[in-house]
């Protein structure tokens, strides 16, 4: 029954994804020897013991940067064996953030309606803030692979934001599709998809 399960979830997600990777994962776990994920720790010191809302890295897991439900930020430069808090930062409602992959530049919007996105280029120790334009309320954000191009998913007034200038300027997209509710973007950022609580998926 197990087997069938996972057949058909393979066949449904056919066309999306690698399916070599796939079939991969999936011997794995039937064998019982994934490797991918094989092992956690739970970081019982540094970082705080609260609850956190949003998490990303660079491409290596040097650099990391999470957002906490109280406003919080935090940042590890030594792959998550430390952390320090980002003095100043009380950034609320954040859902998502974005990390290029050498980690210099990290994005995260704020979906309270402040219509704000806080952009760093100094990997994570200071941030500046952004405002795209009024009446945004940013429930998920995405980068380039070198941090250059980001875009912006709105939860409420249906707009995708771009900037094309690693944050510093900002257009919309698309005008009101739909409330959406995550995005991801290729690694030379031109290329994206999001998701809207329609029941579609926009290419």
């Amino acid at each position: 029954h197990g087997d069938k399960a996972n057949q058909h979830r393979v066949d449904y997600f056919r066309e999306w994804f690698d399916m070599s990777a796939i079939q991969q994962i999936i011997s794995s776990i039937g064998t019982g020897k994934a490797k991918i994920g094989d092992s956690w720790t739970r970081l019982l010191t540094g970082a705080p013991t609260y609850s956190y809302a949003a998490t990303g890295m660079s491409a290596d897991g040097r650099y990391m940067v999470a957002t906490l439900v109280n406003g919080s930020l935090i940042r590890s430069t030594d792959f998550g064996v430390s952390w320090s808090t980002v003095q100043g930062a009380n950034y609320y409602a954040v859902q998502s953030c974005a990390v290029s992959d050498s980690g210099q530049y990290m994005y995260i919007p704020d979906v309270s309606g402040s219509n704000l996105i806080r952009t760093s280029s100094d990997y994570g120790v200071s941030w500046l803030t952004r405002s795209p334009g009024a009446n945004r309320q940013y429930r998920s954000i995405a980068c380039s692979s070198d941090g250059s191009k980001v875009v912006a998913c709105q939860a409420v007034s249906g707009y995708v934001s771009r900037s094309t200038d690693y944050g510093n300027t900002w257009s919309d997209l698309f005008p009101e599709l739909g409330n959406y509710q995550s995005i991801c973007s290729s690694a030379d950022g031109t290329k994206l998809a999001f998701v809207a609580d329609n029941g579609y998926i926009y290419t």
